[in-house]
């Protein structure tokens, strides 16, 4: 029962792992095309 237990709370801390990695890469990417529109707007 409570290698249960211990399994679930890794799966989520897994998720959320993946979710900051995720919102990380979204961040370098908004980031990324930013600079473009400034590139282009010169």
């Amino acid at each position: 029962m409570t290698d249960r237990k211990q399994l679930s709370k890794d799966i989520s801390f897994d998720i959320n792992e993946i979710l900051r990695f995720n919102h990380l890469l979204n961040g370098f990417s908004l980031a990324d095309m930013m600079i473009k529109n400034k590139i282009m707007q010169r």
